[in-house]
């Protein structure tokens, strides 16, 4: 069972420290490339959404990070398995030989 404080870090610290990161890429590219701007949105915002948002998906995978074994978001229908069916066509009069020869030995 997780604490208080770890579900702090791991909903909160944990994507600040990804915007943080992204943004400090960003700043480091800026002297390689001039003409570039800082911008929130792109350098820090991204990656603060995308780490927020594969922290929800985990915490709803694992029953709000309670247990360990991951549950999938959608349940897919079991699948049911089929027989398969042999229908064999028959003729009548080409085999009636055989018919009455079994016949024969039923009534003797």
């Amino acid at each position: 069972m997780p604490t208080t404080l770890a579900k702090v870090c791991i909903f909160l610290v944990l994507p600040i420290g990804a915007g943080i990161l992204g943004l400090y890429s960003a700043y480091l590219k800026q002297f390689s490339e001039p003409d570039r701007k800082l911008t929130i949105e792109a350098d820090f915002g991204l990656p603060f959404m995308l780490t927020l948002l594969l922290v929800v998906v985990v915490g709803f995978q694992t029953n709000g990070y309670n247990t360990s074994k991951v549950n999938p978001l959608i349940r897919w229908p079991k699948v049911k398995r089929t027989r398969k069916f042999i229908h064999k066509h028959v003729v009548k009069g080409q085999d009636d030989d055989d018919e009455k020869d079994a016949e024969l030995k039923k009534n003797e």
